[in-house]
């Protein structure tokens, strides 16, 4: 698989490079790139791939190189030192990431990914819901949209309609408000209470479900603690998350 390294920093880059020559040498790295200019000149010349590629650089930032390359089809990994806003808005728009400094384990199931979809291009939903990310980035707010990995492919769609998250095993069903829709999601609902801890309105209430509070009409203390949802439907609460939800309700 050929790859280009895009990122500022020497040491991570150098870093990066030992660890895929001595434990993945069927990664072939093609040229470094220190800017995202730079960057935009060598996918157009080789046409990679796979690009690893920094958040955030001199002279522009990963987005200018996704939306300046779109016509490219290749995988992306993101790398990134940046805490919970920038890994909110890679994960918003269904791509992968590293987080600085780079471990083994982390390389591998990312790479996991990225070969499993090789052939699938970025689509140009996909490059919305990056926008509106990382626009919300810079502007230290959180994502209007977010995309849903499945089966299927990724579905984008607003992040106030979501309903709620129920997991089942590893994977997920997401409810959204006017539709009939129903998601089954390749993401387990662990990855989803991480993904949306920013999202006050987002609260874990028992081990299989996170409930958007917005659509709450009535939490019934009795009879174990249950919510009563605007559609009718009834969400246990257990034990172990009530004092969560208390601080929810209070904020709303």
């Amino acid at each position: 698989m050929n790859a280009l390294l895009i990122d500022d920093e020497k040491h991570c880059r150098e870093s990066l490079r030992k660890l895929l020559k001595d434990d993945f040498g069927w990664i072939n790295i093609l040229e470094d790139a220190t800017t995202a200019d730079t960057g935009i000149r060598l996918i157009k010349k080789h046409k990679p791939d796979l690009v690893f590629l920094d958040v955030e650089m001199p002279e522009g930032n990963g987005f200018k190189v996704l939306r300046e390359t779109t016509g490219y089809k290749y995988q992306v990994i993101f790398t990134t030192g940046f805490e919970k806003y920038a890994l909110t808005a890679i994960q918003f728009g269904a791509l992968y990431y590293l987080l600085k400094p780079i471990d083994k384990e982390q390389l591998e199931v990312a790479l996991d990914k990225a070969r499993e979809h090789i052939s699938h291009k970025n689509t140009e939903g996909q490059y919305q819901v990056l926008l509106n990310a990382f626009n919300a980035l810079v502007q230290k707010s959180l994502p209007k949209k977010f995309a849903i990995s499945t089966s299927e492919g990724k579905h984008f769609r607003l992040v106030e309609n979501i309903i709620r998250f129920k997991g089942e095993r590893n994977y997920t069903k997401i409810f959204l408000e006017n539709s009939r829709e129903e998601f089954l999601s390749s993401t387990s609902l662990g990855d989803y209470e991480d993904q949306f801890d920013l999202y006050p309105e987002f609260v874990r209430v028992h081990k299989s479900h996170i409930v958007n509070l917005n659509f709450v009409m009535t939490y019934v203390r009795s009879d174990g603690g249950y919510l009563i949802l605007k559609n009718g439907k009834k969400i246990p609460v257990s034990r172990l998350y009530r004092d969560d939800l208390g601080s929810g309700l209070d904020k709303l």
